[in-house]
């Protein structure tokens, strides 16, 4: 087993011992007060990226938007919640989102 240790911009470490090969490590912290949310390790970079980006907050895909089935359940929860129309809904939702997101930020470094 090697040990992996990768230092963020906030000053934490994080550490993973494995049998992989991990050159990269990524996290995705808190602007408000420095804190990791959550992080992992990988072998490259570019997917070190796409598994940051799956933990950043989305309600809900494009594709889920146009689905016959969902679309008809969010009919009702926009109804049921006050909203004028699914769209208002689905744009309050990603407006909630970019903000959350907002405050946010993805970090990948080098392990060293």
């Amino acid at each position: 087993m090697t040990k992996f240790t990768a230092t963020f911009s906030n000053g934490e470490t994080v550490n993973r011992n494995s049998q992989h090969n991990y050159a990269f490590s990524w996290a995705v912290i808190r602007l408000s007060d420095g804190k990791i949310e959550c992080f992992g390790f990988s072998a490259d970079k570019a997917n070190a990226s796409k598994s940051a980006q799956s933990k950043m907050w989305s309600p809900i895909s494009k594709k889920d938007k146009k689905n016959p089935a969902l679309g008809k359940y969010h009919a009702f929860l926009a109804k049921d919640r006050g909203f004028a129309s699914v769209s208002d809904m689905h744009a309050k939702w990603d407006a909630d989102a970019a903000a959350h997101n907002a405050a946010r930020k993805i970090e990948i470094v080098a392990i060293t």
